[in-house]
């Protein structure tokens, strides 16, 4: 979110107020859909196998609708870029995808790993 929030305010003076809210609109609705994946197995837990799978599908659409919030509000405002809120919905997966390239390009450079031990 962090990440997020710097490219929104280099956005917001390079290119538009409208791509940083629709970058920040997209990062926060994603962060929520992130934060609300564990919730879903929670309940799914304590449950027997046909209870469990229903719960499970209705969190995923519960969370696709919650993604679908962000587009809506960009597709209906002048003032949100649907681009911009539609890589903001990426940022979470861009950062993990980046995250774990970095961690594996980075001993396989003759660096350390993350837990300090040299790769040699």
């Amino acid at each position: 979110m962090a990440l997020a929030t710097v490219v929104a305010l280099v956005c917001n003076w390079a290119v538009s107020p409208t791509c940083a809210m629709g970058l920040v609109l997209g990062a926060v609705f994603s962060c929520l859909n992130f934060i609300l994946i564990p919730v879903g197995w929670r309940f799914g837990e304590a449950a027997e196998r046909k209870r469990a799978s229903v719960i499970s599908l209705a969190s995923i659409i519960f969370r696709y609708m919650l993604l679908s919030l962000p587009l809506i509000l960009a597709a209906k405002s002048s003032s949100i870029s649907f681009w911009s809120a539609a890589a903001g919905i990426m940022a979470v997966q861009i950062y993990l995808v980046a995250d774990s390239i970095a961690g594996r390009l980075i001993p396989a450079m003759g660096g350390q790993t993350r837990k300090g031990e040299s790769v040699k």
